[in-house]
């Protein structure tokens, strides 16, 4: 799946309304998806999410999350407990 990802972190970075933060987080996206091996979904919280992908905030990182949600990119599906992890799924496959 590793050129799967670069081919869709190359489809992102083609987008005119995807900025350098928008990378970042996707690329962070793809790396825990290639650690995790669970095909297109990933389990993470998003303290680590943020540091993967060097977003200080909290607001900047939901933003961007919410942005490639809107983009069609991904589905980032939140568990409102703090001990549990929300999933994101990847919906463009490259």
């Amino acid at each position: 799946m590793e050129t799967a990802s670069f081919a869709l972190l190359n489809k992102v970075q083609e987008d005119l309304r995807v900025g350098p933060a928008h990378i970042s987080l996707m690329a962070a996206i793809l790396k825990l998806n290639e650690e995790q091996s669970k095909g297109y979904s990933v389990q993470v919280t998003g303290r680590i999410l943020r540091g993967i992908a060097h977003i200080g905030g909290k607001a900047a990182y939901y933003r961007y999350l919410s942005d490639l949600q809107r983009f069609g990119y991904i589905k980032y599906v939140p568990f409102y407990n703090h001990k549990r992890v929300g999933r994101i799924e990847i919906l463009v496959k490259a």
